[in-house]
């Protein structure tokens, strides 16, 4: 197995190139958007904090503090809103990408067939021929329909929810990062301290791997 799944589809991606740029550009402005509503929700809620702390804050940006806080609210729907709009012209244009896909290669397939001289299909089952053309070529598109959305924003998601805590909350990442990696390296060393000295070696060459 490859360890890219794309490889074998390059040739028929290639002609849809600025099709799924254009998907992945909108993937990035959904998980940006995504990313930006818990910022602005801290926003308000810094704000009212400060309001009930101190009854004399200032309105920042209406005459209001009850304006402050309808504008950030709103603020907060209009992102809600372009990022269902952004979502819904991603789906449409990764989704055209693989039918576009599929039918391609279902093209490519029939093709191949009518070439094929008359003793292949006289060894060869019509359901299963049937079957790479209808099922097989469908399980293609629901790939790259389902599959290339979902781990492009999931990585997505892992890279700016991570940044975001960095920025913000370093010492929520520090401490667990650092538990895991002290809970990995203890782990490790009962396992070794459980394994007689002659089975030593065999042991750090499975756990390397």
């Amino acid at each position: 197995m490859a360890l890219n799944p794309y490889q074998p589809f390059l040739p028929y991606l290639r002609p849809y190139r600025r099709t799924v740029a254009a998907g992945i550009l909108l993937i990035l402005l959904v998980q940006a958007i995504t990313t930006s509503l818990p910022l602005a929700l801290k926003w308000v809620v810094d704000f009212a904090y400060a309001v009930f702390e101190d009854s004399t804050t200032p309105p920042q940006y209406t005459t209001s503090v009850g304006g402050d806080i309808a504008l950030i609210a709103a603020i907060i729907s209009a992102l809600a809103v372009v990022r269902w709009l952004i979502s819904i012209v991603m789906r449409y244009y990764l989704s055209a990408v693989s039918r576009y896909v599929e039918r391609d290669i279902r093209a490519a397939y029939v093709r191949h067939l009518l070439a094929l001289p008359i003793s292949f299909f006289e060894k060869r089952r019509v359901g299963d021929l049937m079957a790479r053309a209808t099922n097989d070529v469908e399980a293609v598109q629901r790939f790259f329909h389902h599959a290339f959305r979902m781990t492009l924003t999931a990585l997505l998601v892992l890279v700016l929810s991570l940044s975001l805590v960095i920025v913000f909350a370093p010492a929520c990442v520090n401490v667990p990062l650092g538990l895991y990696a002290w809970g990995e390296v203890r782990g490790r060393l009962d396992e070794r301290r459980k394994v007689p000295a002659a089975g030593m070696v065999p042991c750090c060459v499975a756990l390397t791997v």
